[in-house]
């Protein structure tokens, strides 16, 4: 009994003996001797039970029969490439180690259920996971890629924006009202330039920049802080507030 994979070479043959014009052209083609060629048109015709070319003094021609299966034949060779290259896609294996950053705030949100997807997949990667908000240099930290928030420290990175945050500021109700005492107005009707000079406690590495917030109007503005504490990590009790 011929073999699937023996079929596909007789297929292949008889194509190439078609496009070729002859027995002899066909097996240079094919890097094969013409008596293999030859044997392989016969086992084709001995299998279908047809003749498929006509050998005469002036070259080799197709039967009604071999021209009738010349486009078949093509067509089944085009699907026979395709199932192959829809098996070589799911048996590529996946596996090693990943090492990548990510702020702390994705450990406590999506990432997890994220990472159970990857690996119900892909069972053969091994991930490790950094989480921090001081991600400096990929190479030399010997990651693969870091999830931060805001722009990257590292210089000519490739970089690709997957989603945004929304950041509130919140504060004591002891502040509130020290600095309603102060401006002599409750905390809830003051524009957010009144928070200019308020101590602030923020991530590690903010600075004495200004930072926009939402005004009462819904319109951006910018307020001068006095970064008086910072938190590698999840920000700690204070004026910056919890992720919504």
């Amino acid at each position: 009994m011929t073999s699937t994979g023996d079929r596909m070479d007789l297929i292949e043959t008889f194509i190439c003996i078609a496009d070729e014009g002859g027995i002899g052209a066909a097996a240079r083609v094919l890097g094969a001797s013409q008596p293999t060629v030859s044997r392989r048109l016969q086992q084709l015709e001995t299998s279908l039970g047809a003749k498929l070319v006509d050998r005469g003094s002036h070259g080799m021609n197709l039967t009604s029969a071999g021209a009738e299966l010349l486009p078949e034949a093509r067509e089944i060779i085009a699907r026979w490439q395709g199932l192959s290259s829809v098996v070589a896609d799911h048996t590529q294996e996946v596996s090693g180690l990943v090492r990548f950053a990510a702020t702390p705030s994705l450990a406590e949100g999506a990432l997890p259920g994220l990472l159970a997807m990857f690996l119900a997949e892909f069972p053969d990667v091994r991930v490790e996971a950094i989480f921090t908000d001081s991600i400096h240099d990929l190479a030399v930290e010997g990651l693969d890629f870091a999830l931060c928030a805001g722009a990257p420290r590292q210089e000519g990175l490739a970089t690709k924006e997957i989603t945004r945050e929304r950041w509130i500021l919140v504060g004591a109700p002891v502040l509130a009202e020290h600095l309603g005492r102060t401006l002599g107005v409750p905390l809830d009707r003051c524009e957010p330039s009144a928070l200019d000079g308020a101590p602030f406690v923020g991530p590690a590495g903010c600075d004495a920049s200004p930072i926009e917030i939402m005004g009462r109007a819904g319109e951006p503005v910018e307020a001068q802080f006095a970064c008086v504490a910072a938190s590698d990590g999840v920000s700690p009790a204070g004026l910056l507030g919890a992720q919504t």
